[in-house]
């Protein structure tokens, strides 16, 4: 028996002795405010409560009367929260009890903290919450109750806290949200339920909540919009409805009542087209954000009633050019920033910018552009950022851009790209922030271009030399061949015609003997064939609707180790190639459309471009 009792007394100052509770005392400003903070480290992961002091050494004037925050040190470890806390510090008024394992709250948790107003309790463990938990926190303006296990929490745990204006539920597993949950929060102006395994918007949450200024339903499963959902949410300045799978189910009333909304987040929700009823109420949007989502085309005015919009991401969609109606933005005069990127557009339509002209940053990072045509950017006065990273450019011509006297973020990463005028270099003239890399003629990024223009010049000075052999230009139909000097070892070009095209390699700036002629779609677009001296063919390929009328044909063409090659826009490998059987130089080439208009961008070809794996023939 004796034995018995040594070995419980034993446990029990073993258990008693691992439990500590020590406070380092310090000045401190937090949120703005000056606190007398504890920082805590506490030992008890076997939820001790039976403490009978909280050791460490106040700061010479002070008592646990003027403790009004408290904080954990990251070695700290627990299961509950003392009761000895708020009883040592009753005016605690800043709890940051976060990154605990605390697994339940009940009733006398807190009892003893009745001038505490902001409370964190994030990350936590907890499964089970007294309905009176918060019962003497009547002050509490913040309470945050993020990533713990609730699935459901008492419908009255927020009875007489109606100065809370911030609560943080985001996080939970719940399986039901009461009615009456947030009965009490009339004054409630904050609300995050993100990931919170919801599936319906239900219109008695909201009810009350007449002040609620920012709401976010992020990340659930919500495929249920009940058509009164928001209609209490008149205060409404912020909503997120983002990554849930509404689909088609938005009612085309959803927002009828948030006239003052400024700022809607619908991106990832699975609508296939937009309904502009939506938009209709909200002639105070500020920011709209539409991305992620699965429309193809926008239909025109779509966005009429957004009048004072000043940011719109439309990006990671599936559009093309022909999708987005050149005035699609007319009525947006205030727009500041444009985000496009991830979509399927190969042509930037000049009209879309009509009107843009206090734009300060325009984002079509990863489409398929293949040129900037002139004049697409010249309806900015007062651009500072322009991102094309990944959309396939291949020249940059100072006629595409119109006041760039601002600009001082450009992202030209991953393109192809191969010459760049040097009027644009040179007039850019804050431009510090130049990311050119992965390009083809040239590699590098800069974040101080400004600064240095003189000495980083010649690394683009490959770029520049090229652009001297750019060809933007028509040629009629029956028109002779028009002459340009060649660049070795070959040119890319595109043109956009109804007809097969002609284009003439030759030592002289006319058509003689030698010669090599290269016909892309003849014999009604089915074959593409190889000409030597006028009158010899030599090559005969298959190549079926080559030309497709109104679109831009992409050809590789070039000559060297006297093996001519050509190689449609995106191959690898050539669909046309031919060993010269008497040498000559490449000196000029010509363009021509015989049966047709044609319009033709031309430019090098740089010697890294070649394939390296094709035979001479």
């Amino acid at each position: 028996m004796e034995i018995k009792i040594l070995l419980l007394l034993s446990l029990f100052f073993g258990t008693t002795l691992g439990q500590s509770l020590t406070c380092n005392y310090a000045d401190s400003i937090v949120l703005g405010q000056q606190r007398y903070v504890c920082t805590l480290n506490i030992q008890n992961p076997a939820g001790f409560d039976e403490f009978t002091e909280i050791n460490g050494t106040h700061v010479e004037g002070r008592t646990n009367a003027n403790v009004t925050g408290l904080y954990l040190t990251f070695s700290s470890r627990t299961i509950n929260f003392p009761r000895i806390i708020c009883s040592e510090f009753p005016n605690l008024a800043h709890i940051n009890y976060a990154l605990m394992d605390v697994v339940e709250i009940n009733e006398n948790t807190f009892s003893g903290c009745p001038n505490v107003e902001w409370m964190r309790l994030w990350y936590n463990e907890i499964e089970n919450i007294h309905e009176r938990a918060f019962a003497s926190n009547t002050r509490l303006r913040y309470l945050d109750l993020e990533r713990n296990k609730f699935t459901t929490l008492p419908e009255n745990v927020f009875n007489g806290l109606v100065n809370l204006e911030e609560l943080e539920l985001s996080n939970n597993a719940f399986t039901t949200i009461p009615d009456g949950l947030f009965r009490p929060l009339t004054n409630l102006r904050v609300l995050f339920l993100v990931q919170a395994n919801i599936e319906t918007l239900n219109p008695e949450w909201f009810a009350p909540l007449v002040n609620l200024e920012v709401l976010t339903v992020y990340g659930n499963n919500i495929t249920v919009w009940p058509e009164a959902a928001l209609s209490n949410l008149r205060s409404l300045r912020a909503f997120e409805i983002s990554r849930n799978p509404i689909g088609n189910n938005l009612p085309a009333n959803a927002f009828r009542d948030l006239s003052n909304l400024e700022e809607l987040f619908m991106a990832n929700i699975g609508i296939t087209e937009i309904n502009p009823a939506w938009f209709q109420p909200l002639g105070n949007l500020e920011a709209l954000f539409i991305y992620s989502n699965s429309f193809i085309s926008i239909s025109e005015g779509a966005f009429d009633g957004l009048r004072n919009l000043l940011v719109i991401d439309i990006g990671a969609n599936h559009l093309t050019e022909s999708a987005i109606p050149g005035n699609l933005f007319r009525n947006m005069p205030n727009l500041l920033w444009l985000i496009c990127d991830y979509n399927l557009i190969q042509t930037i339509n000049p009209e879309w910018f009509q009107g843009l002209t206090e734009l300060i940053v325009l984002d079509f990072n990863f489409n398929h552009i293949n040129e900037l045509q002139e004049g697409v950017f010249a309806a900015f006065r007062a651009i500072l950022e322009i991102d094309l990273w990944g959309s396939n450019l291949k020249t940059v011509n100072r006629n595409a851009f119109g006041n760039i006297q601002n600009l001082t973020y450009f992202d030209l990463d991953d393109n192809n790209i191969n010459a760049v005028d040097e009027r644009f270099l040179n007039e850019a003239f804050p431009l510090s922030f130049f990311y050119f890399r992965n390009n083809l003629c040239a590699s590098d990024w800069f974040y101080d271009f400004a600064a240095n223009r003189e000495q980083l010049m010649p690394r683009f000075s490959t770029c520049t030399r090229n652009f001297e052999f750019i060809v933007v230009t028509s040629t009629e139909l029956g028109e002779a061949y028009r002459f340009y000097t060649a660049p070795n070892p070959g040119i890319q070009l595109r043109v956009n015609t109804n007809r097969g095209v002609r284009i003439a390699l030759t030592p002289f700036n006319f058509l003689w003997s030698p010669s090599v002629e290269i016909v892309i779609g003849s014999n009604n677009n089915t074959l593409s064939t190889i000409i030597r001296n006028q009158d010899t063919q030599v090559v005969v390929a298959s190549s079926p609707n080559i030309i497709r009328p109104d679109q831009w044909t992409g050809l590789r063409i070039t000559w060297a180790n006297h093996v001519i090659l050509v190689t449609r826009e995106g191959d690898h490998y050539p669909f046309l190639a031919y060993n010269l059987e008497h040498i000559f130089p490449v000196q000029f080439y010509g363009i021509s459309s015989p049966l047709s208009r044609a319009v033709w961008t031309i430019q090098p070809v740089e010697a890294d471009f070649l394939p390296t794996n094709v035979l001479k023939l």
